[in-house]
């Protein structure tokens, strides 16, 4: 399987990342492009992981740890965009450029690469400072799950609905989807940041257990869980970035995004700076202590450092704990967020909303075609079909990684599911077909005036009286 990226290409992308100037730099042609290479480095580092190849993507952001602060620039600046100017770009203008969905799912693509990113330790620690500003950048979007409805996010995608909605109600929906991504990944992000807290910038500390109680914040979401939805008398789960039905025999089974909250707990309440610096009290004793009807012996033996939490929570039980008090205003200045700050200072979000409109999205037609060129550039590779969401089976619905070998537009989590659908997607395979042979035809004529080589898919007529033969023969997705 071949990379999007090579080394070489990646480094270069990498180098040539730059802080933005100002809020209203976001949608422009410079920022654009800059968004285009990042979303190109994070379908590598995701590529490089699901295929267990050599993953340098974060070994060259240790190398040049200094850019790591410029996607955390970055974020902070499509989160003010997307919260404060956004709302004020009126309606009919917004819808005639496709660049605010774009903007608005870049968001989740930045902190998407800071997961694979903050996996390894040395690419946490070269944030520097700037890790300060993420941690609090975290807990707001962890705050904003602990009191999000869950229902805003459709169990599954319902096409008929999605195509009777309004541009302006579909971009909303695509924003309260992308949210829930964010806020999702930035639970991963702080349960990282929780793991390296003693060797992180001192006002981490500082953003996730004084100036806010990220502690207070997991014990919600462990009561709530946000994760997990039932319809139907039907249980799903919130993994992967999507919702999926729980089978019988892992109804016990701990989910990853309540695994991540068990562990930045752990990580939060057993370490002795932590308990120092969190100063422990009646009220957050009694607290934390509501965690133990949930630490059931059958939790404990899927995570057996939860034991260590649990004699904790024990032992602050029989600790004469002071009454609760105010910390320290002093420890809250130290921890104010400068680049969002700066960012923010002296801005007039109502004229950058009536400047972006000009600027960026009241566009003519022509306009309107060298952006979607220029979009669908974004994701024309192969690496961004393997990085995607798992395809579904036609037949059942269940996760598919095989697909029909002859047109390879459908995919099937078996023989039989195959051969059962196969009197419905007869007539659409035929229909694909001969697109498939006039695109690999072109291909070919392409590649031979490049004098490249490359192998010859052959694809075979395919008539009734062969349909045993087609529905056992189907493609693995590599």
């Amino acid at each position: 399987m071949t990379s999007a990226l090579s080394q070489p290409e990646c480094e270069a992308y990498i180098q040539s990342l730059r802080l933005i100037p100002d809020v209203l730099s976001v949608g422009s042609e410079k920022w654009m492009k800059q968004l285009q290479i990042i979303e190109k480095i994070n379908a590598q580092a995701h590529h490089s992981v699901m295929y267990t190849q050599p993953e340098f993507v974060p070994d060259l952001f240790q190398t040049y740890h200094e850019k790591i602060p410029v996607l955390i620039q970055n974020i902070l600046a499509v989160e003010l965009w997307s919260t404060l100017v956004y709302p004020k770009i009126q309606p009919a203008i917004l819808h005639k450029s496709p660049k605010a969905s774009l903007i608005l799912h870049h968001e989740a693509v930045l902190l998407n690469l800071l997961e694979v990113l903050f996996y390894h330790k040395e690419c946490a620690i070269g944030a520097s400072d700037s890790l300060t500003e993420l941690a609090d950048y975290c807990y707001r979007k962890v705050a904003s799950l602990v009191v999000r409805r869950t229902t805003d996010w459709p169990l599954s995608k319902d096409i008929k609905r999605e195509m009777n909605l309004s541009p302006q109600e579909a971009l909303e929906q695509q924003k309260k989807d992308v949210e829930f991504r964010i806020e999702n990944s930035a639970l991963n992000v702080l349960r990282f940041i929780a793991e390296y807290i003693n060797d992180c910038p001192l006002g981490v500390m500082d953003v996730v257990l004084v100036k806010g109680d990220l502690i207070q914040l997991l014990v919600e979401l462990i009561q709530k869980k946000p994760w997990i939805r039932t319809k139907d008398g039907k249980a799903f789960k919130f993994e992967d970035l999507s919702w999926q039905e729980i089978p019988a025999r892992d109804k016990l089974k701990v989910t990853k995004p309540e695994a991540t909250v068990w562990f930045s707990l752990f990580f939060l309440c057993v370490d002795r700076n932590c308990q120092i610096k969190y100063q422990w009290d009646h009220h957050k004793s009694e607290t934390v202590k509501k965690l133990l009807p949930f630490m059931t012996e059958t939790l404990l033996d899927q995570l057996p450092p939860l034991t260590q939490l649990k004699n904790v929570i024990h032992t602050l039980g029989i600790t004469q704990m002071p009454d609760s008090r105010s910390t320290s205003d002093f420890l809250k200045i130290q921890a104010i967020s400068e680049i969002r700050v700066n960012l923010m200072k002296g801005q007039n979000w109502e004229k950058i909303a009536r400047e972006q409109e000009r600027l960026y999205f009241d566009i003519s037609t022509a306009q309107l075609k060298k952006e979607l060129k220029q979009f669908s550039q974004i994701y024309d590779n192969e690496v961004y079909e393997e990085a995607a969401e798992k395809a579904k089976c036609a037949k059942c619905g269940r996760p598919a990684d095989k697909r029909c070998s002859q047109c390879k537009s459908v995919f099937y989590c078996s023989a039989d599911c195959q051969r059962n659908h196969w009197s419905t997607h007869k007539y659409s395979c035929k229909k694909v077909e001969p697109t498939k042979q006039s695109q690999q035809q072109a291909s070919m004529t392409a590649s031979t005036s490049q004098q490249n080589t490359q192998k010859k898919v052959v694809i075979e007529e395919i008539d009734d009286e062969q349909e045993k033969k087609q529905t056992d023969n189907f493609d693995d997705v590599d």
